[in-house]
């Protein structure tokens, strides 16, 4: 902010970081470093493809939850719509926690209840929610390798595929790259 204080200046210049202050002028560049600016910039970009009802899933930390929050509001500037945000511990509870919110463990329930009341055997394959038509992933890498699949077993068989997009905080070349099937059909930001 002090730097662009300095309007004599006029030297083309690369910021590394957003102004807090001041306007940038036509000779400058920021790139901004901040996971939250990732998340608006990828909520602007999905919006115009016309998703109508997205959800977040997101780790439950100090960070996720700004990126998460930066992502939805953003979101509701653009479109008008509230999303949900659906925060996930790193634990067994994970994969419960993605099936109640895509409503599977309602659809188990209801399974459950006309099989005790029907005297005949009857096939049955659980649905997820059909209103849900893209998801955004925000965790570290080594969580979204553990989610991504737990999304891919609560999707009905027969359901169409919900577009699944995770931040750049959701990749490392440093984890095992030998076997990236479980990240299948994943789009990072």
């Amino acid at each position: 902010d002090k730097f662009l204080a300095l309007t004599s200046i006029t030297t083309p210049t690369l910021l590394l970081n957003l102004p807090t202050k001041n306007s940038l002028l036509p000779h400058q560049t920021a790139l901004s470093m901040r996971p939250e600016d990732e998340a608006v910039q990828a909520a602007s970009s999905l919006a115009r493809l016309k998703y109508k009802h997205p959800i977040v899933l997101s780790h439950d930390d100090n960070v996720s939850q700004r990126v998460a929050q930066a992502f939805a509001d953003q979101w509701q500037a653009q479109t008008g719509q509230k999303l949900d945000v659906v925060y996930f511990e790193e634990s067994k509870d994970m994969q419960a926690s993605i099936s109640d919110h895509l409503e599977v463990t309602a659809s188990k329930q209801r399974i459950k209840e006309v099989d005790s009341k029907v005297k005949q055997t009857i096939k049955f394959e659980p649905r997820n929610r059909r209103d849900i038509d893209m998801i955004y992933v925000v965790g570290s890498p080594t969580q979204t390798r553990l989610l991504k699949p737990y999304i891919d077993v609560n999707i009905a068989p027969f359901a169409k595929l919900i577009p699944i997009y995770a931040s750049s905080r959701s990749h490392s070349v440093k984890i095992d790259n030998s076997n990236t099937r479980d990240l299948e059909g994943l789009t990072f930001t």
